[in-house]
This record gives C-alpha cells, sequence and structure tokens, in this order.
C-alpha cells in the first residue's frame, strides 16, 4: 500500500493561510437554525481534476432564522473514524443572510473532494460550533478523479494510470488502474450516521494484475505462454533521446472513463488497454537493451467496475478480447489483498467459524459462485475492527491465502477467435460478519436465476374437466422466495416441488409459472391445456362427456395397419406418415409414434407414425 500520489488543488500557501487569519469574522447573534435546500439530498458529484474551473463549481444555498446581519459557514460533517466526534471540511466561510433568511453560494467544489470519506453539508452561525440539532443539510458523496500521464520516446504524453476517490455513505474506496492497484484501498464504513469508518481498510489492492506474482519469474498475465503487461506495469525506463525516462516505443494511451449517477450514486469506471510484451518475451524489461519496443498480444483488455449500495458492493468485470482473429490462452494471477489491523480470519462458504484458512491454504477449482469472507483478529472494538468479502462469479484455478493474507485468484481464461472471456469479481466492505456474509450471499444470489419445470399435465394435452392440479419444480441457488401459477401463489417443498389447483376456460388455457429469487431475478415455464367441456345434451338427456383423443400405446415393429386401428380406436386421426432407417424394425413396420403414448388431446386430433424405410446403407 501506497500514499496516495496526489496534490490537492485547495490546500492553501503558508502566505494565504497567515492572510485569512487576520481578517475580521463575521460574527452571527440570531442564526439558530438552518436548511439547504439546494443541491437536494443526497448529492451524487463527480469532481474531475482536469476539468475547467468553471465545471468543478457548486451552488449552495437554503434558508435560516437570521437576517441581513449575520452569515453564515458552510461545513461538511463527518465522522472521524469509526468515532462519534463532528469533524468537519470547509466549504466556505462568512457567507452573508439575506433579509428573508436566505442564503447563496457558489464556488470551488475541491474542498469536499478526494477526503475519502462521504459527509453532510450544513450551513452553522459564522465563527462558532454549534449543536447540530437544529442545522440541517444533505448527504454529499464527491467522487475524486485524477489521471497520471507518462512521457514516451518523441517526448509526448500519455495516459498510464488514474486515480477514483469515491467515497460513499456506507463504503468508501479508492482505486486505480488495473496495472497499479486495481481497488486501491476500501474502508468500510462503520458508523452510517455521520460516515465514520474503520481505521482499517478492509483491502488494501483488489483484482491488481502487476508486473510480478509470487510464482517467481512470472507477470501476473501471461499471453500464449509469454509474460505480458497492461498499461501501467509496462516496463517503464529511459529508451534514450528525445525521451528521458517512460515508456518504450508501441505504447498506447490508456483509454478511461468515470461516471456517476446523480440519483443513485452508482459509479461507473471503465479502462482498456491492449496487454504486451517485449520482444521474444523478455520479463523483466529492464532497459532498451531487453525491451527497445512493446510488441501488442493480440489481446485486448477491457476492465468495468460498478461501485453500487453507496459503496458496499464493488463489482470488477474484466473482459479479455482477441483483436487479430486467433484464439488465444491467457493465464491471470489477481492480487487481492485483505489489509485488516492484525490480518484477517477467513472463512470459505460452508465452513463453521472463522480461521480454517490460513497461510498457504490453497483451494483448488472452488464452488462457483462462491465467497471468502473474512474479520480482524479484533472483535468489537470498531476503532480496530474491519470486514472483507470476495466473491467470484467467474471460477478461479485455484485461491491462495498467502502470508500477507492475500486471498490470490488464478485464472485460464480461453480467449475465442474474434470473441472475448470474462473474469468478475465482487470485492465488499462491511461492518459486520453477519453483514459480510450476507451480502457475499446476496451477490452469489445474483448470478443466477431461478429455474422452474411444469412436470404436469403435459403441455399440448386435453382435458375433460374444469379443474386441475399443476405440479412442477422451482430451484434456485439461493433459493427461490416467491412463486405464482397464473397469479396463484404456490408453496414450494423442501426437494423443489410444488402444486396449485387451477381452474380451466373451454378451449385452450396458458398456464405459467413464474418464479423469482431474493434479487429480483426470475424464471419461468409455460404450458398450454385444452379444456374440452361435456358435449352438449339433447333435451330430455344429460350431458355426454367429451371423447378425447387418447394416444395409444404402439409396440415398436407394429404393422402400420395394426397401428392406423389403434389410433382411430383412440378417437384420434391418423397424421403425417414419414419414413427413416432402422436397423433394428423391418421394412415398413413402425419404429415410433408422436405425441407419445398416453397424452390426452382434443377429439379428432392428429397422431403421427414414423415407419422404416429399411437398414441404413453400408
Amino acid at each position: 500500500m501506497r500514499l496516495a500520489r496526489t496534490t490537492r488543488p485547495w490546500l492553501l500557501a503558508p502566505l494565504a493561510l497567515a492572510i485569512l487569519a487576520l481578517a475580521p469574522s463575521v460574527a452571527s447573534a440570531t442564526v439558530t437554525t438552518s436548511q439547504i435546500t439546494s443541491p437536494g439530498d443526497p448529492y451524487y458529484r463527480l469532481d474531475d481534476s482536469n476539468a475547467s474551473a468553471a465545471d468543478r463549481q457548486i451552488t449552495v444555498s437554503g434558508t435560516t432564522d437570521g437576517t441581513t446581519s449575520d452569515a453564515v459557514d458552510l461545513r461538511c460533517y463527518y465522522g472521524y473514524w469509526a468515532g462519534g466526534s463532528q469533524d468537519y471540511y470547509t466549504l466556505a466561510t462568512s457567507v452573508l443572510v439575506d433579509a428573508d433568511g436566505s442564503f447563496s453560494y457558489t464556488g470551488d467544489i475541491s474542498p469536499l473532494s478526494g477526503n475519502q470519506q462521504a459527509c453532510r453539508l450544513i450551513a452553522v452561525p459564522s465563527g462558532s460550533s454549534p449543536g447540530l440539532a437544529d442545522f440541517h443539510g444533505p448527504r454529499v458523496a464527491v467522487t475524486y478523479l485524477e489521471r497520471w500521464t507518462t512521457q514516451l520516446q518523441d517526448g509526448s504524453q500519455a495516459a498510464t494510470d488514474y486515480y477514483v476517490d469515491s467515497p460513499g455513505f456506507k463504503g468508501a474506496p479508492q482505486y486505480e488502474s488495473a496495472g497499479d492497484e486495481g481497488l486501491y484501498n476500501y474502508y468500510g464504513v462503520t458508523n452510517r450516521q455521520n460516515f465514520g469508518r474503520a481505521n482499517y481498510a478492509s483491502w488494501s489492492d483488489g483484482a491488481g494484475l502487476f508486473d510480478y506474482s509470487y510464482r517467481s519469474g512470472e507477470s501476473g498475465i501471461q499471453v500464449d505462454g509469454k509474460n505480458a503487461y497492461n498499461n501501467a506495469n509496462a516496463p517503464s525506463f529511459d529508451p534514450g533521446p528525445p525521451a528521458t525516462y517512460g515508456k518504450p516505443p508501441g505504447y498506447e494511451p490508456l483509454a478511461s472513463d468515470v461516471q456517476v449517477s446523480p440519483t443513485t450514486g452508482d459509479v461507473k469506471i471503465t479502462e482498456s488497454t491492449p496487454l504486451y510484451i517485449c520482444p521474444g518475451g523478455a520479463f523483466p524489461g529492464t532497459d532498451s537493451s531487453n525491451c527497445p519496443t512493446l510488441e501488442k498480444t493480440g489481446v485486448r483488455f477491457d476492465r468495468t467496475i460498478l461501485q453500487q449500495q453507496d459503496g458496499l458492493v464493488i463489482r470488477v468485470s474484466d473482459n479479455y478480447v482477441s483483436t487479430d482473429g486467433n484464439v488465444h490462452q491467457v493465464k491471470l494471477h489477481y492480487y487481492n489483498n485483505a489489509y485488516l489491523a492484525n490480518g484477517p480470519m477467513w472463512q470459505l462458504a460452508g465452513e463453521q467459524g472463522y480461521g480454517g484458512v490460513g497461510d498457504g491454504t490453497t483451494v483448488d477449482k472452488p464452488a462457483t459462485p462462491g465467497s471468502a469472507v473474512a474479520h480482524d483478529f479484533y472483535t468489537g472494538i470498531p476503532y480496530w475492527e474491519a470486514f472483507a468479502g470476495l466473491t467470484w462469479l467467474t471460477q478461479p484455478d485455484r485461491l491462495q491465502f498467502g502470508s500477507y493474507y492475500e486471498p490470490y485468484a488464478d485464472y485460464t481464461v480461453g480467449v475465442p477467435a474474434g470473441g472475448a472471456s470474462p473474469v468478475t469479481q465482487v470485492f465488499t466492505a462491511a461492518r459486520s460478519s453477519e453483514e459480510t456474509e450476507q451480502l457475499a450471499r446476496t451477490v452469489e444470489d445474483s448470478a443466477g436465476s431461478p429455474v422452474v419445470e411444469i412436470t404436469a399435465p403435459a403441455n399440448g394435452t386435453a382435458v375433460d374437466h374444469a379443474d386441475v392440479t399443476v405440479q412442477g419444480t422451482a430451484r434456485d441457488n439461493k433459493g427461490v422466495s416467491t412463486l405464482k401459477v397464473n397469479g396463484v401463489t404456490a408453496t414450494i417443498a423442501g426437494d423443489g416441488t410444488w402444486s396449485v389447483p387451477l381452474h380451466l376456460a373451454p378451449g385452450d388455457n396458458a398456464i405459467s409459472a413464474v418464479a423469482q429469487d431474493a434479487q429480483g431475478n426470475t424464471g419461468q415455464a409455460q404450458v398450454t391445456l385444452t379444456y374440452v367441456p361435456p358435449v352438449a345434451p339433447k333435451p330430455g338427456e344429460p350431458a355426454k362427456p367429451p371423447v378425447l383423443c387418447s394416444v395409444p400405446a404402439v409396440k415398436r415393429g407394429a404393422t402400420q395397419t395394426t397401428a392406423k386401428k389403434a389410433i382411430v380406436k383412440g378417437n384420434c386421426k391418423v397424421g403425417k406418415v414419414t419414413k427413416a432407417r432402422s436397423r433394428k424394425v423391418r421394412k415398413g413396420r413402425v419404429i415410433s409414434i408422436a405425441p407419445r403414448a398416453g397424452y390426452m388431446l382434443v377429439p379428432g386430433a392428429k397422431v403421427d407414425l414414423r415407419v422404416s424405410s429399411g437398414k441404413p446403407a453400408k
């Protein structure tokens, strides 16, 4: 783990601070309550450090019980670590109040950006520190983006990496590109009323793909048996004039983008880069003698990070894409480091209790989807306690837990010609073991939809009674929440079976069974039943039940005459007669009928015959 490499533009020079200290403050005597009305609650926002000053502005307005002699300071309050103290970031001071008690401020959003914590924006009497019960404002989560470049041999600059600080109200993650740290730091928010987070990060690396691995002499990426690089981890050295330090020729700028939903706060980060090798597969690339240029492998790396549920869940989806029309094999060593205070105690899905997974534990081909969850040795001490969860939705070759608590994840990916292959891992940073385990189950559940089957009556059959019992099965990897059959709720037995009574209308009836799991995934099955009501009676006679077509049992090898008589006797009609070669059935004899024997169909339904045309030609 290393310090974020960024200089905050809002840090004032000492001289400016001294000038501010000498400036007279505006005292407030009457402001005892306030409400920030804009921006609304919650307020999600992206702050791009490369954007223009105009695009990095925020406008704040609200009301108070003050008047023209008053002023307010705009502060964004947060809890310090997991404690209850109320520290704050200052957005603006001495904002004047109008005669009607309203105020408005427009200025740089930087003080609220890049701080690793969400906060609540409040207007308080200028120069004072009142109790906050009567001062109200929106929750604020500002995602900060900074991009890094390097020099190429021709002296130009090319993007190599990015840094994203994206605190949510339930989790506070930071990101860098896959070739740097991936999920750089990820703190669980343990106090969600004042956004206080744990002292130690749950993850200090996640889904990183480095130019090294725990296997000596190997890169974290290998393409077709050769050690490969992505963007940030591609060799950097002095390639000679005119550049003095940077990437060798052949390097292409990293493409990346960050988007923040203003309504949900979900953050989407994308990056794309070719995968490179040094000539001849030289590794490591140390200087211009063994890596004078970077050569493309024919595979492109595309990453999409989705930060959801106010920072509680981070889904990292990587796609390996063939760009040269050839098939490739990619071996991957993902570096995942749960950086808890005194080392995590791990538990794999299905285990009882923590601590069964230690240094050197290897799990080959773990069940997928699956999860590993951890908590720190310290429990019950919020300042120290932290929790981590890793869920894999693509099956790894193996998981290996290292001496620094890393659940390394190894994958071998076959990339089809002109196609792509995915690897998806999901990280969580919760505030209790129970919440971590529940999140893991929820993420696993999102990977699959329920599977529903209607086992009786069979599709396309007919019945001579209006009331039927529909039977079937419904299963899901984490359990079915609800099952409805034509809108009627069904109870699912422990073995997944169910049955529901239904009343049919005359004619064709479409019957749908729809199951839903806890994540809203649905699965369904559908059959059509035909209800043939009793025959209308003649005057003075009782109603007669319909004589349905009952598909007869016809032995294999029977004559066509025998089969046709049985079909007619069953109140059916002879349908198509097709021929097919058969080694076991004599020429001209019946191989099979369709539908199969026992089906009840509408009166006069057609039954097809399949007849042998003799043995296949040698």
